[in-house]
């Protein structure tokens, strides 16, 4: 029963750690502009969202999370795609959207409150929990998770109960698959899978797991992390198509969640929701500021500057480009990671079939 249970709460954690603000925003924006073809809308954003970041996850696995090796295997190539990865992951783009997402959740709530003080505020909160990455899987998995999957769980089930029709559809089924593809790549999952499939093999390994058994683990928590993401995904794409266009126009990206959970729970029960999204994307952004400031410490400045150095101007940029707003940060992004993208899932069907064809064990060693 017990490691059924520590199955399942690595599951929630790995789901904790991609599900930041990239999830909360797109499936929304992706639902409203479907409408009555969100069914294919979301068959497009599973693929490119949950599919492809689920071999991302289990490519890594084969490598025992060694991202040097794995990454080696297109030579320069692949040690400049990593760097972008790390950036992009970081202080670039996944930390500033989620301290964005976090500010328009709240924003209604707190009106004076500017952007750049509270990504100051978001900064130095998260230089005071991260100095404990080891806790990290564990709070993720045993209490913020469930949280959030509670707080999402009612915003989804209010949303689907005697719902109003859908606006109807413009173009295709088969624009809105390729529109809801598209989408799937602005998520940044394949790109997280291979950092935070990294991160929870060596928590993993520090528990003094056998390998095999760890890697059966972290397989059976990728599935469980899938599944829910792509439950999700569907809660939210159909939430959004049902309501949103009843909202008013004008709502930054965002501020979607947050005038969508005022819409179907009111003003008290909203707050209750929107606090738990903020402490989910606080949490996914504890991951990936660690992760960062780690490679950056490490491997880019070769110990040069303390870790705590490292952790400080992984912050401070976060909260500069976090000034960007949601759709800034996406303008910076979008080039990069239509480029990125396909060459990651290039890569990652590349290195599994060279592991079944070679028919090599998987890589049991250190991690990287």
């Amino acid at each position: 029963m017990k490691s059924h249970w520590a199955i399942i709460s690595a599951g929630l954690a790995l789901f904790s750690m991609f599900f930041g603000a990239g999830n909360l925003v797109f499936p929304l924006l992706l639902g409203q502009a479907a409408g009555s073809h969100n069914f294919y809308a979301l068959l497009g954003l599973v693929m490119t969202g949950v599919l492809f970041p689920l071999i991302g996850l289990l490519a890594i696995m084969l490598f025992a999370g060694n991202n040097k090796v794995f990454f080696g295997k297109i030579g320069a190539l692949g040690a400049l795609l990593y760097l972008i990865i790390q950036f992009v992951m970081g202080p670039i783009g996944s930390i500033p959207r989620l301290i964005n997402v976090s500010y328009g959740t709240l924003a209604p709530y707190f009106p004076s409150l500017s952007l750049i003080v509270f990504s100051l505020i978001a900064a130095f909160i998260a230089f005071l929990l991260v100095l404990r990455p080891s806790r990290l899987l564990s709070l993720l998995g045993s209490l913020f998770t469930p949280i959030l999957l509670l707080s999402l769980g009612s915003i989804i089930v209010l949303g689907l109960i005697h719902p109003p029709s859908m606006a109807a559809a413009e173009g295709t089924g088969l624009g809105t698959f390729l529109k809801g593809s598209l989408v799937g790549y602005g998520t940044l999952d394949l790109l997280a899978a291979f950092l935070f499939g990294r991160f929870v093999l060596h928590q993993f390994q520090r528990e003094g797991e056998a390998p095999k058994q760890l890697m059966g683990r972290f397989f059976k928590a990728s599935l469980i992390a899938s599944a829910l993401l792509g439950l999700t995904y569907g809660g939210l794409t159909y939430v959004a198509a049902f309501h949103l266009n009843a909202l008013p126009a004008g709502i930054p990206p965002e501020g979607l969640l947050s005038a969508l959970a005022i819409h179907l729970l009111g003003a008290k029960g909203a707050l209750i929701a929107n606090i738990a999204v903020v402490m989910a994307c606080l949490t996914t952004a504890l991951t990936q500021i660690a992760i960062f400031s780690e490679y950056l410490q490490q491997d880019l400045l070769r110990r040069k500057i303390p870790a705590i150095a490292a952790l400080l101007i992984t912050l401070l940029m976060s909260a500069g480009f976090a000034n960007l707003g949601f759709s800034g940060i996406m303008a910076v992004l979008k080039p990069i990671i239509n480029v990125a993208y396909p060459i990651c899932i290039a890569l990652s069907i590349w290195n599994i079939g060279g592991v079944l064809i070679n028919k090599k064990q998987p890589a049991y060693a250190q991690l990287d």
